[in-house]
């Protein structure tokens, strides 16, 4: 089957102001009046930009205290432009308005223990909490808006099973690689996007009603592992996709970030340590990475596929067809990039 083709177009670039420091940027998001909104773990802040890139305001600070962050890890807005900051450290979210001013702190009676963590709110103010719940064997939860536990969601943690490893290894294995990322329709159904592997679920009132869709089938989604050690793995790349986001309310995109390499997850791989990777082309040859939005629409049919050749991130889009993006400039510098989308060729069977 042809696949459609995207045309994504440099819009905007938004570098380190004076007094802002970009150092780990985790989630991006924009509000009704295109707004960018930059979420920064180690600063422990929200910087908001206007539309056309000019700074605006740090949200937030660190502690303990109400508005403030210790780990803040993932940004929603709503339809009234609340913004919402998961914050995995004070397990709660910090409520604030869209002019910077703190609302309320809401306590998360249950967190869950590892994996990719994202937050997503429902018209009910419903949170919706991605990431790797061992104990419900799950990778989302919902909660009511005062933070209590509501219930688990039908999706399951995926194992993974490439490498033989001990049960005590597969444990941190699944941790790193599970979690995801979600967004609504209109109807209030989910669509959730498994951090890895490719896999897409509609949920529609807390039942699955359309799982396994996928796009793009030519990535290579074995985990790339340059590291073992006695309390479990450490990975130094994988296949995943990084978040899952409307594209003007007609269309949803699966951003993934690709690890193009090439070995066998069979062989035995000495330990080396975190950052010292001497001798690693014995066992692995590393191609690079690529950046892929796969294109669908409501109803899960894939339409079309982009793709960049370099590392950027795409996390969210604005009102105007656009999408917003983290991108590494190659000296540990992050860069926010915007990018108009535009549909050339869709799937034939559109």
């Amino acid at each position: 089957m042809p696949n459609g083709q995207v045309k994504l177009s440099l819009d905007l670039e938004i570098k380190e102001p004076e007094g802002v420091y970009f150092n780990k940027i985790t989630d991006i998001a924009s509000d009704s009046q295109n707004n960018i909104y930059i979420l920064d773990r180690k600063e422990k802040g929200l910087y908001k930009f206007s539309e056309e890139g000019k700074f605006q305001k740090k949200i937030g600070r660190y502690g303990r205290g109400p508005g403030e962050f210790e780990r803040p890890i993932s940004v929603f807005i709503d339809d009234k432009d609340n913004i919402y900051i998961l914050d995995s450290q004070n397990r709660r979210v910090e409520v604030f308005k869209n002019n910077g001013n703190f609302t309320k702190s809401i306590k998360l009676n249950r967190y869950p223990n590892g994996g990719t963590n994202s937050i997503a709110v429902d018209e009910n103010r419903n949170f919706y909490i991605a990431g790797f719940y061992s104990d419900e064997n799950v990778v989302l939860c919902k909660y009511s808006p005062t933070g209590e536990f509501l219930k688990a969601l039908p999706l399951p943690i995926i194992d993974y099973n490439g490498i033989e490893i001990r049960k005590f290894n597969k444990i941190h294995v699944n941790r790193n690689l599970a979690g995801g990322s979600l967004c609504f329709d209109k109807k209030n159904r989910i669509y959730f996007s498994y951090k890895w592997p490719y896999k897409i679920c509609i949920i529609e009132n807390e039942e699955i009603i359309l799982s396994d869709i996928s796009g793009t089938s030519n990535l290579n989604w074995t985990p790339f592992i340059f590291n073992t050690s006695p309390d479990g793995m450490l990975f130094g790349e994988s296949t995943s996709s990084q978040k899952i986001f409307w594209l003007n309310n007609e269309y949803i995109i699966n951003s993934i970030k690709s690890v193009d390499w090439e070995g066998n997850t069979k062989v035995k791989v000495p330990t080396f340590h975190t950052q010292e990777k001497k001798g690693l082309e014995k066992y692995f040859k590393f191609n690079g990475k690529h950046t892929v939005l796969d294109i669908f629409n409501k109803d899960g049919q894939f339409i079309a596929s982009g793709e960049i050749n370099e590392t950027i991130v795409f996390l969210n889009s604005d009102n105007k067809n656009r999408v917003l993006g983290l991108k590494d400039d190659g000296e540990n510098i992050p860069v926010i990039v915007r990018y108009k989308v535009e549909i050339i060729k869709a799937n034939v069977n559109f």
